[in-house]
């Protein structure tokens, strides 16, 4: 009677384990076996079986039972979509970001005056974050405040300077040699993004940037007769709010390539160029 009780028990212990969402379904009786012998329980892996060795009546009676769980197979990527959940056992994940997607990309200007060529842009997307992963551990959502550097660099020969309030690019002095300029523009970033895991730590990122561009200034330098001149703009009438849309595919705990489009002119019409631009890099983070 011991024996037999252990075998139910381990029996309903390995449907319990298996089971689903409990249903109201008709029991189905796999074996009747009255005072075992030896009852044996192994799990492998995925597979459990119980085996049954000899009963009292029955010295050589033998009895196997397997059941093998079904799973997702193991290498292969695995894409979930948002809001839902790959597992029961998985549950929503919320933490705090710090230092995060550090960039630094090459900016291509578009719809933009000629004097203007490839340039720079820097920084850090996330100083300080918070991301949402909802049931399923795959997909997560993130809002986060950084900061950054665009840098634009203007063709040799051209000087800045401010008429009317509109900033300005006009030819240097004549006989006036090594002419750098550039216009730099300091911005706050604050994403919002969603990011997916693809197969392990490897995934992508789309995000919406507002940038908060709060400082911009221009400078020129060049030589004049053995004299070396810089010309200061300071005060520009830039838009403080401009939007940027990246794409972003990598590695979430290392390097990542991202493009970004933005598709909203620095200056306001009356105050300077129309400056647009595509840009292209590397991140640290995803």
């Amino acid at each position: 009677m011991r024996h037999f009780s252990f075998f139910i028990i381990s029996m309903l212990f390995v449907a319990s384990a298996f089971a689903g969402e409990p249903e109201e379904l008709d029991p189905d009786t796999v074996a009747n076996i009255e005072s075992p012998l030896k009852v044996i329980v192994t799990e492998n892996g995925q597979k459990t079986e119980v085996k049954v060795e000899g009963t009292s009546s029955q010295p050589d009676y033998r009895f196997l039972y397997s059941i093998t769980k079904e799973t997702e197979e193991k290498g292969l990527p695995t894409l979930s979509t948002p809001f839902m959940s790959r597992s029961h056992r998985h549950y929503p994940r919320r933490e705090t970001v710090v230092c995060n997607d550090m960039y630094f990309g090459i900016v291509t200007p578009y719809d933009t005056p000629e004097p203007f060529r490839t340039s720079i842009e820097y920084g850090v997307r996330e100083f300080l974050g918070y991301r949402y992963t909802p049931g399923g551990g795959t997909a997560s959502f993130g809002l986060g405040v950084g900061a950054g550097n665009m840098k634009l660099f203007i063709r040799r020969h051209k000087k800045v300077g401010v008429e009317n309030d509109m900033f300005e690019l006009t030819d240097a002095p004549e006989g006036a040699r090594n002419v750098h300029s550039h216009l730099m523009i300091w911005r706050l970033h604050v994403p919002f993004y969603y990011r997916q895991r693809i197969h392990r730590s490897f995934g992508f990122k789309i995000s919406a940037t507002m940038n908060f561009n709060v400082a911009a200034k221009a400078k020129t330098s060049y030589s004049l007769d053995d004299e070396k001149h810089t010309l200061k703009v300071k005060g520009l009438h830039q838009r403080l709010l401009t939007p940027d849309f990246t794409f972003a595919i990598g590695d979430f705990d290392a390097f990542s390539v991202y493009v970004r489009w933005s598709p909203v002119s620095v200056f306001k019409h009356r105050f300077g160029p129309e400056i647009k631009t595509l840009s292209f890099g590397l991140s640290m983070g995803l």
